[in-house]
């Protein structure tokens, strides 16, 4: 294996890595953002069926 070669293939290497490091921290963003959109969605309703079951008293 030629220098050249090792070279190549350390970079291919940093790119994969690289790659999915961004896509592990991608999918974390993704999963942390959508988590907090439900809460905050679950709370709003669990708010609008209090005010729900009250109304109907």
């Amino acid at each position: 294996m030629t220098v050249k070669e090792a070279m190549n293939e350390i970079e291919k290497k940093k790119y994969e890595f690289f790659r999915c490091r961004m896509l592990s921290a991608s999918t974390y963003t993704t999963i942390f953002y959508f988590g907090w959109r439900a809460k905050r969605v679950l709370k709003q309703s669990k708010r609008r069926a209090m005010a729900d079951m009250n109304s109907l008293k």
